[in-house]
Order: structure tokens, then sequence, then C-alpha cells
């Protein structure tokens, strides 16, 4: 078969699957979409294990990821601590260290995510940043790039979404049993949030029986 006729077929197959497509409910249409791109997303990470281990043991370890992306979600997650919680950042030390480095995994995804989504000539140039670093495996099946560039900025915004409904467990961390807020009780501990007024934590996370209770009490 000649290359104009399999150009021909392609063309009209291609035509007929998107009059089919348009054709379909679209709520079913959408979802198609979504599971079709999750899908391309999942075979072009199990053919291109080789490059996410190389990623993986490069990132951790990385200027750009120890220093700037580390910090700046420390940074963010004190700001975000401030804002809803009203703590003063004298009294928040462990918390959004915590909670930092909990957000820099999404945030890492999410830049992967877009740096994939680059042109050649921008990832070709920002390749010259690292003169001493090894080359990446060879690439499998890079028609498929753009899914799994797709699908890990939406597991990361999802991962980010999480962690900020769950940014009040961030207090545990610097919660404690025995402080001037108020008497030792088994299963509390607290948290001063200002001069005057106090954060008493009660239950457990895991159970769904933690609160969070704002209460007046003077520093001594």
């Amino acid at each position: 078969m000649s290359k104009p006729v399999r150009d021909t077929l392609k063309l009209l197959l291609l035509l007929a699957g998107l009059w089919g497509f348009a054709r379909l409910p679209p709520s079913l249409g959408a979802n198609l979409i979504l599971v079709g791109g999750l899908a391309a997303g999942g075979i072009y990470a199990l053919l291109n294990l080789s490059r996410l281990f190389a990623f993986l043991s490069y990132w951790p370890g990385s200027l750009l990821y120890s220093v700037v992306v580390v910090y700046l979600c420390k940074l963010s997650a004190q700001r975000m601590l401030n804002a809803r919680f009203g703590i003063e950042v004298d009294y928040l030390d462990n918390a959004a260290v915590v909670y930092g480095a909990l957000y820099s995994i999404p945030f890492s995804l999410m830049l992967l995510g877009v740096y994939l989504l680059l042109p050649q000539w921008l990832r070709r140039a920002a390749g010259r940043l690292r003169p001493g670093a090894a080359p990446a495996p060879a690439q499998k099946v890079p028609t498929f790039e753009p899914f799994f560039a797709a699908a890990l900025v939406c597991c990361a915004g999802f991962a980010l979404q999480q962690l900020d409904e769950g940014l009040e467990y961030a207090l545990i961390v610097d919660a404690m049993p025995a402080s001037n807020c108020g008497p030792v009780d088994a299963g509390t501990a607290w948290l001063r949030k200002n001069h005057s007024q106090c954060y008493r934590l009660q239950g457990n996370p895991l159970t769904g029986t933690f609160s969070l209770q704002q209460v007046d009490s003077p520093a001594p």
C-alpha cells in the first residue's frame, strides 16, 4: 500500500472517529477524554521508568529543590497558617517546616509537568544550566509525553487541594500537652495563638475525632 493511500486512510479514520465522538453524550465524551488521557500518561510513565528514576535521583539533591522550592514552600505554609488561624509567627516552630516539606512534593510534580509542556528549545536551554549532568535515557512514545505532563499537573493540583483542606492538622506538630495555656489533660494539647489566646487541640485525626477550639488564656 502506497504512502498516499495510507495517509488518506488515516485521515478518513480520524474523521470517522471525530464524527462518532461528536455524537456521544457530553458527559460520556468528557469521561472518555479523561480516561484516555490518564491511560496515555500511565503508558508513558511505564515505558519511561528509567527516565523517571533518573529525575528522582537528581531532583531531591538539586540546588533548585533543596534551597528554592523547599524554602518557598515553607514560607508559603507559614503565611497560610498565620492567615487562616491568626497564629503569630513566633509560636510556629515546626508546623511550617513539616507542611512546607509536604507542599514541596506536589509543587515539584507541577514544576515537572510544566517543564514537560515547554517547547523543546526552552528545555534544551534549561538543560545547558546543568553542564555536568548525565544524559537522560532515551525517551519512548514521546507523543504521549503531553498526556503524562497534564496528568502530573492535575495530580499536583489535587494533592495541593487536599493539603490545604488539612492545614489545621499541621498545628499538631507545635502543640504541647503541658503549656501555660491550660491544664494538662489526657488527649489535649495546647498551642498559643498570641499573648491573650490559645488553641486547644483534642482528638485524633486518624479516627475523625480531631477538634480545634480557640480559648482565652492570657500569657503569664
